[in-house]
């Protein structure tokens, strides 16, 4: 729930239309979201944008030197607060008039609210709003990259803004922080470099962190870049069909011409197993992932079977994507998972595997599973890679007694869509010691899979129709939203969608009021803006009342019957409260010039007046009193 305003500071007054002029050097300028057509927000622009048009309204000679943050604070009960705003703190060289400089940034679009020093103008105190934390705005809702004009005296900040910045730091507030920066870290090092551009700025505290953490920061910056990088399976797919068909376009590298495709063809043949088969399989894995139960690969069997030379070019096509079998002894076995497009297990075996049995299915089943990070708290992957394991036996799990578990080898073997048994090994006159060399050759073995896949589905008409759907159902699903979507709303939504209980109007928006205001108010006033202590609201300039506008005089339809021809449909018209009142020399205007009489009461009006008018005219003249027939009025309220 709202937590009430946030934007609140006493050394701070608002600038009304009563002050004509005001000698301060120093200007706080909050520039809220506005709806207007040509309105420049912080929802689709930068603060760069802001600082030079800044510079062009004031003049440079005028700005000694300025800062601009964007803020949004989700927990606030105004409605643009919750919406990116900028706040511009500007050092003048001189005094300038106020309204000259407001009436000529709404005209080039931007729509701000002016307030100015309480007592006296000290920059380093209206800084502090912006850049130091409070009760009411925590680390985590400040700027993490305020941008400083070139002549700001960063080299101040620090001695300036020491006693301002003793809040508590907490883990959390240096997470937000990293989630909000854009564009965002990839390396450690840049981390530190950010920090110390921060203390510079006179904000120590991510240094101080950083140094209390000390040989944990590293891991817990890894494990915060993990799952600030979370990618769903629709973004995994796209990437793995990205590399493939990079792959697919590369030149042979095997030291004969396709000598890898001319093995892999007669190592299929030994063992009598189908080569279209296996390139169905495999592209049907890159293409779906773990989104299909049964999507992993299996092959096992004697040792100097080939099962290496099926596998290993995968992982010089996905190369440092590619997740390896963790080794026996490991601490953190599935540290990265979640930043790897497809898993390899070689020579996988049960008995060494550091790997939990329940978190293995997991992992085979594409089913959410926690990854333990060295240093760091654990990371959930919600969509692990699909697994292609080789191993040299059968797998079969046993219970506590020794005995197998036929429960959980079906578990095991209902997770894979192919698993293939390599009874013998090759004859050592079919070995080729320099085949090693081939396995790196993308474009062979990738060529090799397309090749076959087209030509087993023509064999085998259908086979692919759920993997046509399974990709038409992930073509049309949105990638998850990742924990970094969490800032700026496009401008084509509506940015203020409000509670229920508001009903203040949209922020900036251009209320009904006379034409003839006069153009020097910077902005439009909005009733929400009332309190604000950083706005220069201007009060609504509405012009005098007049006799006419102030009350509307009293109706009655006229006590002449006409003929239906003549009627005058504005005599005709039934009037209420919600309804304009009829035209007459002395009410030039409407009263709500949005409601409209629904056509069907004109027709029955119409249709009464008719049959009044022809049956009993005379009664109707010498009637001292008229009356709405009742059908009218019943017809009126279905039309209302």
């Amino acid at each position: 729930e709202a937590d009430g305003p946030v934007d609140q500071f006493a050394d701070l007054r608002c600038v009304t239309k009563q002050i004509k002029y005001a000698g301060s050097t120093v200007h706080f300028w909050t520039f809220p979201h506005s709806n207007k057509p040509d309105a420049i927000t912080a929802t689709d622009h930068g603060k760069k944008c802001l600082g030079k048009a800044l510079k062009q309204v004031y003049g440079a000679d005028c700005i000694a030197y300025y800062c601009i943050v964007a803020e949004q604070h989700a927990s606030s009960s105004r409605r643009w607060e919750r919406t990116w705003h900028w706040h511009a703190v500007l050092k003048l060289s001189r005094r300038v008039k106020w309204k000259a400089v407001a009436k000529n940034l709404r005209e080039r679009g931007f729509y701000g609210r002016l307030a100015l020093p309480q007592f006296h103008a000290d920059i380093w105190r209206i800084l502090r709003y912006v850049l130091c934390p409070s009760l009411k705005k925590s680390h985590s809702e400040l700027d993490g990259d305020p941008y400083f004009s070139s002549t700001f005296p960063l080299e101040q900040m620090e001695s300036k803004m020491r006693k301002f910045s003793n809040a508590s730091f907490r883990p959390s507030d240096m997470f937000n922080a990293l989630r909000n920066l854009r564009p965002r870290l990839t390396s450690y090092q840049e981390l530190i470099a950010w920090a110390a551009q921060q203390r510079e700025r006179g904000n120590g505290k991510f240094q101080e962190f950083m140094a209390r953490q000390g040989p944990k920061m590293q891991p817990l910056f890894l494990s915060w870049q993990t799952m600030l990088t979370e990618t769903s399976t629709p973004r995994q797919r796209e990437e793995r069909l990205r590399l493939w068909a990079a792959a697919s376009q590369e030149a042979c590298v095997c030291y004969e011409p396709s000598r890898l495709r001319e093995a892999l063809d007669n190592l299929l043949e030994h063992h009598g197993k189908s080569a279209g088969r296996f390139a169905f399989c495999i592209l049907r894995l890159l293409k779906l992932g773990t989104a299909a139960k049964n999507n992993n690969l299996l092959l096992y069997g004697e040792s100097n079977s080939g099962k290496t030379g099926l596998t290993r070019p995968l992982m010089h096509i996905f190369e440092n994507r590619t997740f390896l079998r963790p080794n026996k002894g490991d601490t953190f076995p599935l540290m990265g998972l979640e930043q790897h497009l497809i898993t390899v297990f070689q020579d996988w075996r049960l008995s060494s595997s550091p790997i939990p049995w329940d978190t293995l299915l997991l992992l085979l089943e594409g089913e959410s599973v926690t990854a333990a990070v060295k240093g760091a708290g654990s990371v959930l992957v919600h969509s692990p890679p699909p697994v292609i394991m080789t191993c040299q036996a059968k797998v079969q799990p046993r219970t506590a007694k020794g005995e197998i578990d036929e429960a959980e080898r079906l578990a095991f073997h209902n997770r894979f869509q192919l698993r293939w048994h390599f009874k013998y090994a090759l004859p050592q006159e079919q070995r080729d010691n320099k085949l090693k060399l081939c396995y790196r050759c993308k474009g062979c073995y990738s060529r090799w899979i397309n090749d076959n896949y087209q030509e087993y589905i023509k064999q085998n008409p259908g086979i692919d129709s759920e993997l046509v759907d399974f990709e038409e159902a992930l073509a049309r699903t949105d990638p998850l939203e990742s924990l970094e979507a969490v800032g700026r709303k496009r401008k084509a939504e509506h940015p203020l969608a409000s509670t229920p209980s508001e009903a203040a109007p949209p922020v900036a928006s251009e209320p009904a009021v006379h034409a003839a205001r006069p153009p020097s108010l910077p902005h439009s006033w909005s009733a929400e803006f009332e309190e604000h202590s950083t706005s220069i609201l201007a009060q609504p300039w509405t012009p005098p009342e007049s006799s006419a506008e102030a009350s509307w005089p009293a109706w009655t339809p006229p006590r002449t019957a006409v003929p239906l021809e003549h009627l005058d449909e504005e005599l005709a018209q039934p009037w209420t409260p919600l309804g304009p009142p009829p035209t007459s020399p002395e009410v030039s205007r409407p009263w709500s010039p949005h409601w409209e009489t629904p056509p069907e009461i004109h027709a029955a009006f119409r249709s009464q007046i008719a049959q009044a008018v022809s049956s009993s005219q005379s009664d109707a003249l010498s009637s001292p009193e008229w009356r709405t027939p009742p059908k009218i009025l019943e017809a009126f309220r279905q039309g209302l």
